[in-house]
């Protein structure tokens, strides 16, 4: 597996640390020239031992300690070994098959050292001991973990973006959309005079399956495939939108109700006077915003069944922008408040189970004598729901920061950035994409101008250009290949 060297580490240390020898790891890495010249950041390959084919029962022994030990399942042990018809009888000296664990998409394997505990084993791959547990549900008890013991992490983030990015971009002189793969690398134009600059193309968004990216446009909502063929219309006076998990129905909102509507274009209203609909995982639910008053910008958070039933406000969550985890237990929330020269943002986490909310700490401004706001504005979940990213201002100028942020409200990462960066986490786990304007403006909040976007390595700190410069903005990010057109 890949390991990235870590501030303090040294060669000898790593070897012991995965139980192997200095001279294996040095075998494993022939690129090491002076094995006590290694560097933060550097990658190399730790040459981890699999699994035995066969084991031989100990005393003590259970199949459900054993398939825990080697990171498989007892379902997957008790098929490897059809000659064991009762899981609970075995005794010692037996000697049983091991299957080979297959890891999850975005995780490894890795076997626990003497000394190891789950924080550490969390901060080594960069990670939370929540997502851990998430990951290894046969550990029951977070503080008993053992050596030898294999359990699943999350795998290093690749070192090229992978994936498709669908944008918007002004380069013809209208804004159309544009797609290219997470590196920037073959952009192709998807629509054609689908926009004006009054009613412009806007909002795309890849269908969790990949088939489809929907887009707001001339007051409409389309469907589109990746390559830019046969759009169509399926709602209009749309304002917000959000594919569902299957991919077979949309909830958009206008200025006065949700309503749900399938691919063919057959729509149902779910309730009037919720706004910002965003599905919960399972797709029967649905989470979005009612305003306070007339005014759409004051809102409140709500959730409701897609029949419309099981209607709730939570009446101390400000909402005007969701964002719901992947697990469905938090929502990030958007909150803005309109003054004279300016509007002023506060982001917040609310977390469903425990009904916590919390403030994420931004760049606060006094706009009035005792009235201070702050100016952050909502990103996006990182796939495992483990951490929220979103932007601050760090003064009135326009200088900026990415901040990821644990649902608790902790900052665990932070990356200085000009102007304006807007983010977003990507589908690949270790990367977040931005939007960021090329010029200040004369006031913090003056986000109109050319912007590009970029991707970024949360782990090496390296970023590349998908689009700009100059001219893109409202991307949106898919896990799969770009399809050949």
């Amino acid at each position: 597996m890949e390991y990235i060297i870590q501030p303090g580490d040294t060669l000898f240390a790593i070897a012991r640390r995965f139980g192997i020898t200095l001279a294996e790891l040095l075998a494993a890495n022939p690129q090491i020239v002076n094995p006590n010249l290694v560097f933060p950041g550097q990658r190399i390959l730790i040459p981890v031992p699999a699994p035995p084919e066969t084991y031989v029962v100990r005393p003590g022994d259970t199949l459900f300690a054993i398939a825990r030990r080697f990171g498989v399942t007892l379902e997957q042990l008790l098929a490897a070994n059809p000659q064991i018809t009762n899981p609970n009888v075995i005794f010692p000296g037996q000697r049983i098959n091991i299957p080979a664990a297959v890891p999850p998409p975005g995780t490894m394997l890795y076997t626990v050292q003497t000394g190891d505990t789950l924080f550490f084993i969390a901060r080594r791959f960069g990670t939370t001991v929540e997502t851990l547990l998430r990951l290894n549900p046969q550990i029951a008890d977070p503080a008993l973990i053992f050596p030898g013991q294999r359990i699943r992490v999350p795998a290093p983030a690749p070192a090229i973006p992978q994936g498709c990015i669908v944008y918007v971009s002004t380069r013809t002189g209208r804004p159309e959309l544009w797609r290219s793969n997470a590196a920037g690398e073959g952009s192709i134009q998807i629509t054609r005079l689908s926009g004006t600059l009054e009613q412009p193309v806007a909002n795309p968004q890849w269908s969790p399956d990949g088939r489809f990216i929907a887009y707001q446009a001339v007051g409409g909502l389309f469907i589109i495939d990746p390559c830019g063929r046969s759009p169509v219309l399926i709602a209009e006076g749309v304002v917000n939108y959000s594919w569902s998990n299957d991919s077979t129905r949309i909830a958009f909102s206008n200025q006065e109700a949700t309503f749900i509507v399938d691919l063919e274009g057959n729509i149902r209203r779910v309730m009037d006077g919720l706004l910002n609909p965003v599905w919960f995982p399972g797709d029967e639910r649905l989470a979005g915003s009612v305003p306070e008053t007339d005014d759409v910008r004051f809102a409140r958070l709500a959730t409701v069944d897609v029949t419309g039933e099981n209607f709730r406000i939570f009446e101390t969550v400000p909402a005007r922008q969701i964002r719901l985890s992947p697990n469905g237990r938090y929502a990030g929330t958007e909150f803005f408040r309109g003054f004279a020269f300016g509007l002023f943002f506060t982001v917040y986490i609310f977390d469903f189970f425990t009904e916590n909310l919390v403030t994420l700490p931004g760049f606060e401004f006094e706009v009035q004598p005792g009235v201070v706001n702050d100016i952050s504005f909502l990103g996006g979940w990182a796939p495992d729901s483990s951490s929220l990213v979103y932007s601050t201002l760090l003064s009135e100028n326009g200088l900026g920061e990415i901040r990821i942020a644990s649902p608790s409200g902790n900052i665990r990462q932070s990356f200085r950035r000009e102007y304006y960066p807007l983010p977003d986490w990507g589908p690949v786990a270790g990367w977040i994409i931005y939007t960021v304007s090329e010029q200040p403006g004369e006031t913090v909040l003056d986000v109109t101008g050319p912007r590009d976007i970029f991707v970024l390595n949360l782990t090496t700190n390296r970023q590349f250009r998908v689009a700009g410069p100059a001219d893109a903005y409202s991307p949106d990010w898919d896990i799969r290949p770009c399809p050949p057109c």
